[in-house]
């Protein structure tokens, strides 16, 4: 199945069923409904977006949110917009394009992590993500060939910063698409501080900013979705204070092709979907970048191979393999609660 955002049908079904779609965390529980927050849905970035507000103004917050995500992807993330910080550098590729903070911040961020993951998040797997083009109508498998030939490009030590310029090589592209909805809570986190917000669960696709306090309970809950089951089927559930959350998992986009799917976190060591034995990778941490890019990162790396990048970042992670174990770092031990019996917790 391929996800074509840019279709009329695929718009209403992102509507329809947006808590499967793009949401890795379906349902916030925890709330005893004592105060009720304002909600709504709508798409940015092509996902689903979703807000719990939990204080005055919501309306008006809801629409600052929205719009400021909108933003971030006309300006700085995509790769599609003209003009856009991530367009710009991708069209004058060899030259330096002056990007503004927050494009630099996510991308020093980016790159800090790759150093540190032995290269498996890498921003400079454009022309590679582009050759898969998974989540598109354009979607298709490469040729061993196209890929070989993408592979030479995709080497994040060759990109340049100097102030706030930035610089790709000749043959390069970069994609942001890893850290893109972490960048987004991060700044919707900024906001709300600047309003000095109560509360909020802000849910930009796989990654979810929770805000301040839960006015019905002593912490956030978020339920972990069943990465081989519907929509509403919990793995179990995190009591969480103020931080953000990523999951990257193998059932978020998939092609199929000949009765192969090819789900869309690339490893950048082979040109292919990562294959090891999970399937699903959760991190929590303080940043909304950082958590993005350390799923992607942890996903492809393993259990033990994650241990040390997770220590670096002081980040907590709960990992799901195919046979249903579950592994969760000793950080996050004591807020997991597993809910489906299928599932057993094997280290944590």
């Amino acid at each position: 199945m391929i996800l074509n955002l840019g279709e009329k049908t695929t718009i209403i079904k992102l509507f329809s069923f947006s808590i499967f779609l793009c949401l890795i965390f379906i349902s916030f529980y925890g709330c005893n409904k004592k105060v009720t927050p304002y909600k709504t849905t709508n798409l940015a970035m092509g996902t689903v977006i979703s807000q719990s507000l939990y204080g005055d103004n919501a309306l008006e917050m809801s629409k600052t949110i929205t719009n400021e995500i909108k933003k971030l992807e006309n300006s700085n993330l995509s790769w599609r917009i003209d003009c856009s910080d991530v367009n710009r550098i991708n069209s004058n590729a060899g030259n330096f394009v002056k990007v503004d903070n927050c494009t630099l911040n996510w991308i020093e961020k980016s790159l800090d992590v790759s150093k540190n993951c032995g290269g498996v998040l890498d921003i400079s797997i454009g022309n590679l993500t582009r050759l898969w083009n998974i989540g598109s109508e354009d979607a298709r498998v490469p040729s061993k060939q196209e890929i070989e030939s993408a592979l030479e490009s995709i080497d994040s030590t060759a990109i340049s910063i100097s102030g706030n310029n930035i610089k790709c090589a000749a043959n390069q592209k970069i994609d942001l698409g890893a850290i893109g909805k972490g960048a987004a809570c991060d700044r919707i986190s900024e906001i709300l501080d600047e309003s000095n917000y109560k509360g909020a669960i802000i849910s930009v696709g796989g990654s979810i900013l929770l805000y301040g306090q839960n006015p019905n309970a002593d912490k956030w809950s978020v339920g972990i979705r069943n990465p081989r089951g519907e929509a509403n089927d919990y793995v179990a559930i995190l009591k969480l204070d103020k931080c953000c959350v990523s999951t990257s998992g193998d059932y978020e986009r998939v092609l199929e092709q000949d009765g192969v799917a090819y789900h869309h976190i690339l490893d950048p060591r082979t040109g292919y979907p990562s294959k090891n034995e999970f399937v699903s990778v959760t991190v929590v941490c303080d940043s909304g970048v950082l958590s993005d890019a350390l799923s992607t990162a942890c996903f492809i790396l393993g259990y033990n191979d994650s241990l040390p990048l997770l220590a670096k970042y002081n980040a907590q992670a709960v990992f799901i393999d195919k046979d249903f174990n579950v592994y969760a770092t000793s950080g996050i031990r004591n807020s997991l609660n597993i809910t489906n019996d299928s599932f057993k917790l094997v280290k944590g």
